[in-house]
């Protein structure tokens, strides 16, 4: 008889546990935030030998992106807006300034950098003559 009685405080402590042990599960320290997708890429591939770099950035949602390419020495050298799905650009760097480059793509929030360093290097040959 006294089993009975206590079947329903038994159960409902079990209840009240279990549901406990999930909220602390989910908003404990091991929870994690989703990670959010970016909705465009990027990518920068240099020509070391034609001092050039190509960019290519991938914008799926065609989202105004804004690109801009920073130089330590001269501030900002492109500022341009792109809206299209695919863009690929080639940059010549002969006549350009020694120094780093940043090229960054910004949508709102989301922004994606990437740095670049332009240096002259003088190579000296040294040969017999016949």
């Amino acid at each position: 008889m006294k089993a009975k009685k206590f079947m329903p405080l038994v159960v409902s402590l079990f209840i009240s546990s279990l549901v406990s042990a999930q909220t602390a599960t989910a908003s404990g320290p091991e929870a994690r935030p989703t990670e959010t997708v970016p909705s465009f890429s990027m990518g920068v591939v240099v020509n070391k030998l034609s001092n050039r770099f190509d960019l290519q950035i991938s914008n799926p949602g065609q989202r105004r992106l804004h690109l801009q390419i920073h130089s330590s020495n001269l501030g900002t050298v492109v500022d341009t807006v792109i809206i299209v799905a695919v863009f690929n650009q080639r940059y010549n760097m002969e006549q350009a300034e020694d120094g780093q480059y940043s090229i960054e793509v910004s949508a709102g929030k989301e922004r994606q950098v990437q740095k670049i360093e332009l240096k002259t290097i003088v190579t000296r040959n040294m040969e017999v003559i016949k």
